[in-house]
């Protein structure tokens, strides 16, 4: 079985009879939503929400590449990874929705982005299960304090970069990153992709990136691809 023929319902089945835990919702979120396919060189990434994290388990049939728990920024969850008709099934396991954390990360932005944006293939929506109406509202409280820090951390960055006589591409990425927390965070953006599809997020955000660096003293021409969507490409 390739990867294009797999099916939302192939997909439920196979990952009802693997995951030991009482399931509430399966999702699928990331790239693949973008036009409803699997691209190249990707997988398809799910979110499975359970009634207990703890004891949940799996039992797949298929070769298990990732399997871990974790409890990080991100917050607590369990990353399954498995291999099935051709296309790896990216798994996150979750029993909560994350809390607020640090502002120089958009993990928060970015969970409820991607739960309001889940394609629901199984149960409830995420949206629903965790109320993510009263979260957006609730946002707007912290909103203002989250942004005054990227922008602290923004201006920081470009003083750094101004006095590096190479310029450091770990340091163009960190702004690149910084800049597009702040554009999401300011226009209340909760986007679902990550900065990779900053374009699709905020049009023009090339532009302004480039706008950004110049105030460092530095000129680049940057490019977009139409097949893959990714902003601020340095050439």
């Amino acid at each position: 079985m390739s990867s294009m023929q797999l099916t939302h319902s192939e997909i439920v089945a196979f990952l009802l009879s693997g995951i030991r835990a009482d399931v509430l919702s399966i999702s699928i979120i990331g790239s693949y939503l973008i036009d409803m396919r699997v691209r190249a060189g990707s997988d398809i990434d799910l979110v499975v929400v359970v009634k207990d994290l703890d004891t949940s388990g799996h039992q797949f049939q298929t070769r298990v590449t990732k399997d871990a728990y974790l409890v990080d920024y991100e917050g607590t969850r369990k990353e399954i990874a498995t291999n099935y008709g051709g296309t790896i099934l990216d798994l996150t396991l979750l029993d909560k929705f994350n809390t607020p954390n640090s502002p120089a990360r958009d993990n928060y932005e970015n969970h409820i982005g991607w739960c309001v944006k889940a394609y629901t293939i199984y149960g409830k929506s995420p949206a629903e299960l965790f109320d993510v109406e009263t979260k957006i509202n609730d946002y707007r409280q912290i909103q203002n304090n989250r942004l005054r820090v990227v922008e602290g951390k923004i201006f920081a960055t470009k003083q750094k970069l101004a006095l590096q006589e190479i310029k450091q591409l770990r340091t163009l990425y960190d702004l690149q990153c910084d800049i597009f927390r702040r554009e999401c965070m300011s226009r209340t953006i909760f986007n679902a992709l990550g900065v990779k599809y900053c374009e699709r997020a905020i049009p023009g955000f090339t532009d302004i990136f480039a706008r950004e660096l110049e105030d460092c003293g530095v000129y680049l021409s940057i490019r977009s691809s139409k097949e893959s969507e990714v902003g601020g490409i340095i050439t």
